[in-house]
């Protein structure tokens, strides 16, 4: 579960001036501990990853690699170990947390590309994560700056957190896929958007919407559309900042939840998986995924 808040940051920082390395002393394994508790707001020390954890799985091939600021401070870290499936090896990145200050500097962005760096020094050309589907602006930088893709959905994947971020909702998560060594990806380790991110940011009324937000009493609500079942790609909107409906209206945000889901679900079921997401230029700015069959005409 790469979990990666997102907040405003809160003093003058500088991403650039942190030093990206591999943690490396019981004091700095010992800072891991106490930066998830404050990136991710958890009520109780049992959601956090212990020094133990992170130092076996560093020290059996996996990696922890901390962002620390002039003067040594840990301000960051990205975590991950040796993973299997279907499709043969690859590494699972299970946690970025980022220090509430340095958050939205793009230091997020730095660990991710740095994480990249070192797996793929190791022979592996696959990182997977899971993250919540809802979370906009996370989705919108791994679809849209990482060039993930995503094909598989775990609905209430966790259970119930004590995380301030969780609470009032099931945990479910789309599991997205980094295929390191892809055009796609090396496109946009070169700064380069794809085409049809572009395309979709500028006129998204080019796809048929599945789900749209519709005007609710005190949030937007989801409103489900008729889409030809044999619809080559599909849009799927979200809020654009789901803990502020969480706050203005529970039920709508346990809405959007169920509703996602079973669009989700459904279509990857289907074939189709998450190909991108991003937050549109119209005059209403709305955040969309697109849904596309595998393999697809619609190229970067």
């Amino acid at each position: 579960m790469d979990r990666s808040p997102h907040g405003c940051v809160t003093e003058a920082v500088d991403a650039t001036a942190c030093e990206i390395r591999p943690v490396a002393t019981t004091a700095e394994y010992r800072a891991c501990e106490g930066l998830q508790l404050r990136a991710w707001g958890f009520a109780s020390e049992r959601d956090v990853v212990p020094l133990t954890q992170l130092l076996a799985a560093h020290k059996a091939g996996g990696l922890v690699l901390g962002a620390f600021a002039p003067g040594g401070r840990l301000v960051g870290f990205v975590y991950g170990f040796l993973g299997r499936d279907e499709d043969g090896w690859f590494h699972h990145s299970h946690m970025t947390a980022v220090d509430p200050a340095w958050q939205g500097c793009g230091l997020g962005a730095r660990l991710k590309w740095a994480q990249r760096e070192r797996v793929l020094a190791q022979g592996i050309e696959r990182i997977a994560w899971t993250y919540d589907p809802l979370e906009s602006r996370n989705a919108c930088f791994n679809f849209d700056k990482l060039g993930v893709v995503a094909r598989t959905y775990w609905p209430d994947l966790y259970g119930e957190t004590t995380s301030r971020l969780h609470r009032g909702m099931p945990t479910d998560r789309l599991r997205a896929e980094w295929f390191l060594a892809s055009a796609r990806v090396c496109a946009r380790a070169a700064g380069r958007r794809s085409a049809l991110a572009r395309r979709l940011s500028e006129q998204p009324d080019a796809f048929p919407t599945a789900l749209r937000a519709a005007a609710g009493a005190r949030a937007p609500r989801p409103e489900r559309l008729e889409v030809d079942p044999g619809a080559v790609a599909f849009l799927c909107e979200i809020p654009g900042e789901i803990q502020e409906v969480k706050r203005l209206d529970a039920e709508a945000a346990l809405a959007w939840r169920l509703e996602t889901r079973a669009l989700l679900q459904g279509a990857l079921a289907r074939g189709y998986h998450v190909r991108e997401c991003v937050r549109t230029r119209t005059r209403r700015p709305r955040t969309l995924y697109l849904l596309a069959k595998a393999p697809t005409e619609l190229a970067d």
